[in-house]
């Protein structure tokens, strides 16, 4: 269910025709029952049919946003088909800074390294069908699109604009194929580089660049939202202490925190990374956006937060470049696949 046939609901409706809580439309039944290749793809295939199924058959649903993204929501396999893995961030740089084509093994030695090719076999042959159709379609910048989709299969990205469209389109895939809860790790790390780079990424073109990020990340927030609306755990961490001792922050650092302010919604979120050596105006920014009512950026100290993972038993590197996962618990990011908040204690009985 793509935007184009969900106009007649509300965000509510949505959410609660998602978990089953109202009768499903008619037409997301129809969708289902003449889509036979999914179908079969989901009651008799391997999880590989299924995922081929999914981007092979899925809408693509183009306009003249900046971004090209969408979820078909009548694509979606079911939870007991392969491995549900969620609440974690995910480390974008490999899809930056690699085509897809070069991520893949050149030796088949078992299950796991033949299901990994044919994943990305299948992303090939979805940003494939993207670009065919960014082509028959001509929405505002198709050409531009066209080739950013292009160039995935065999390139790194080469400007700003160009690495949010990739983290884009693999995050997209994560909620096509039911990983909920997904974060975006440490994105102004990952992205300096690429910043440093783009001649053509200011300051203020990368604020309104985040902006459209920020916005397009909360259009399907009905369908994204796990036990309450606006729950995603669509999640951007900045700002680090480094192995050093030293605080990183860039530009981007806070243009992310700007353009959080700017669009004022309730997701995605930011966390910024704290220490005693943060830049002052850095912290004045984050408490003026907290301030402004939308509860975020989330703080997070790495003067505390360090030193019990080292002394937990976690490998110094690893616990400076840590992460947090949905509810924002410390993960170490890239590193550990571990549901670190799956119990609640109820203090109040």
């Amino acid at each position: 269910m793509n935007i184009e046939c969900s106009e007649h609901f509300t965000d509510k409706e949505l959410f609660d025709l998602k978990n089953n809580k109202i009768e499903k439309s008619k037409f997301y039944e129809k969708r289902q029952k003449e889509d036979s290749d999914f179908v079969a793809s989901v009651n008799q295939g391997s999880y590989d049919d299924v995922f081929f199924s999914i981007v092979n058959s899925c809408d693509i649903y183009l306009n003249d946003d900046r971004f090209v993204y969408f979820i078909d929501a009548c694509r979606i396999p079911p939870l007991d088909r392969g491995v549900v893995w969620d609440n974690i961030s995910v480390d974008y740089r490999k899809i930056i800074y690699h085509g897809l084509k070069s991520l893949k093994y050149d030796i088949i030695s078992n299950n796991f390294t033949q299901s990994y090719n044919n994943v990305i076999d299948g992303l090939i042959l979805l940003a494939s069908r993207i670009q065919e159709e960014l082509k028959i379609k001509k929405v505002k910048g198709w050409e531009k699109k066209a080739k950013y989709f292009e160039r995935m299969k065999d390139s790194k990205v080469e400007t700003l604009e160009e690495a949010f469209q990739r983290i884009l389109f693999l995050n997209q895939i994560l909620w096509q194929t039911n990983h909920p809860l997904m974060g975006f790790g440490l994105l102004d790390s990952a992205l300096d580089e690429i910043y440093q780079n783009d001649m053509k990424a200011s300051y203020e073109t990368s604020v309104d660049m985040i902006c459209d990020f920020y916005y397009i990340l909360h259009r399907y927030y009905w369908y994204k939202s796990h036990a309450l609306m606006g729950d995603t755990g669509q999640l951007v961490i900045v700002g680090r202490t480094k192995a050093d001792g030293s605080y990183f922050c860039n530009d981007l650092t806070y243009a992310f925190i700007d353009a959080l302010e700017k669009v004022h919604l309730p997701d995605p979120k930011v966390l910024l990374r704290v220490s005693s050596r943060t830049p002052d105006d850095l912290l004045l920014l984050a408490t003026r956006c907290i301030a402004s009512g939308i509860g975020a950026p989330v703080l997070a100290n790495d003067d505390k937060i360090i030193p019990i993972l080292v002394a937990d038993g976690i490998k110094e590197q690893d616990a400076y470049d840590y992460t947090v996962s949905a509810c924002w618990e410390p993960l170490i990011g890239n590193k550990c696949p571990v549901s670190n908040n799956l119990t609640v204690l109820n203090y109040a009985t």
